[in-house]
């Protein structure tokens, strides 16, 4: 616990507040005299004290009943004044959360390499997915000690956005939603968390339903919708890790083109960059401003679909990238295939005994 009588303490007692609502971490902030930032590390702390899930809210703030009935009659000056100082609150709660829902901080608890496993693209139920070699994949993760997953996005089809997809899918939506959390379930206590991809969000852009957050959150599990900073403490060392569905600046000669763009332009220094959507498997070292760093794609379970095959895609691999990261030096080892890097962890992990 920390010492009576620290700005530590005071953020401590009011994190119960921020993490219902009733506080934003600005306004604790400024009671307490201490940074925004601060008032994060904090709350972070405070949630793997108390064993909390780290879950993030999958929806904007909403406004009181109130304040929506006076979006709908506002008639008066002072009714336009009370609804702009709701939406000043209501903006601030926002972009708070926004920054704290975009980093999720991960302390090992052994003096070993770890193994991080990235996933993606499952496009769970499609007729040319990989089923067997998800549930081999997921199950090496949860066999393997100190290996860790997060998934990249595109869990299922989810073709309610599209006539043509509903027509011709062989199971219904809500179906592929329970597979995917039967999928879930194969990597037992392995699976740290993970976003959503295009598909997974069209739920979300036509009802208002964020079904990959609602099983995520079911299992305790590390959520957000778009992108995720993984901020993994390792021993001495601290890797960064950007991981999201899609980003700008692909390409179809260098697939691992967006990453140098992200590196570039991106307001972060990132040791990987993990992205997904383009189906093409990607696991390349690389060297920017005097560090090592690695440009991940997960590829695709989905080896294939009548829409590529009518545009001329070429077959997805189904592979699943692993990054070694190591304890007492700011190294890291990449490859393509799950199954070899679980091989080559035993043996890195053997040397810290």
């Amino acid at each position: 616990m920390p010492r009576k009588g620290t700005k530590k303490e005071a953020t401590f007692k009011l994190c119960p507040k921020i993490i219902s609502g009733e506080v934003t971490r600005a306004q604790a902030a400024r009671s307490i005299g201490v940074s925004t930032s601060t008032v994060r590390e904090y709350l972070s702390q405070y949630r793997a004290q108390e064993g909390l899930p780290v879950t993030y809210p999958s929806l904007p703030p909403e406004l009181e009943p109130t304040d929506r009935e006076l979006l709908e009659t506002t008639d008066s000056h002072e009714d336009i004044a009370t609804l702009w100082g709701a939406l000043e609150k209501r903006s601030e709660k926002a972009i708070e959360e926004l920054k704290e829902a975009r980093v999720w901080r991960f302390k090992t608890k052994e003096y070993k390499p770890i193994g991080l496993v990235f996933a993606s693209d499952q496009h769970i139920t499609a007729l040319y997915a990989h089923h067997e070699r998800m549930r081999k994949d997921a199950e090496v993760c949860r066999d393997t000690p100190g290996m860790m997953a997060w998934l990249a996005g595109d869990g299922v089809d989810n073709h309610i956005k599209h006539r043509s997809g509903i027509i011709h899918a062989s199971v219904e939506p809500d179906t592929q939603f329970k597979l995917y959390n039967h999928y879930l379930g194969f990597f037992g206590d392995s699976l740290l968390g993970g976003i959503t991809g295009n598909h997974d969000h069209w739920s979300y852009q036509m009802a208002g339903i964020d079904m990959v957050g609602e099983l995520f959150k079911q299992r305790k599990l590390v959520y957000n919708k778009h992108e995720i900073v993984l901020e993994i403490e390792c021993g001495d060392q601290v890797y960064q890790i950007l991981v999201r569905h899609s980003a700008r600046g692909s390409s179809i000669y260098h697939n691992n083109h967006a990453h140098a763009r992200e590196r570039r332009f991106g307001s972060g220094e990132y040791d990987a960059i993990v992205l997904g959507h383009t189906h093409e498997v990607c696991c390349k070292p690389d060297h920017y401003k005097g560090r090592k760093v690695y440009d991940i794609r997960p590829g695709s379970y989905q080896v294939g679909s009548d829409c590529s095959f009518q545009w001329g895609f070429p077959d997805a691999t189904p592979y699943c990238p692993t990054l070694i990261l190591y304890p007492d030096k700011k190294d890291m080892i990449g490859d393509e295939d799950i199954h070899r890097a679980a091989r080559i962890l035993e043996i890195e992990r053997k040397a810290y005994e």
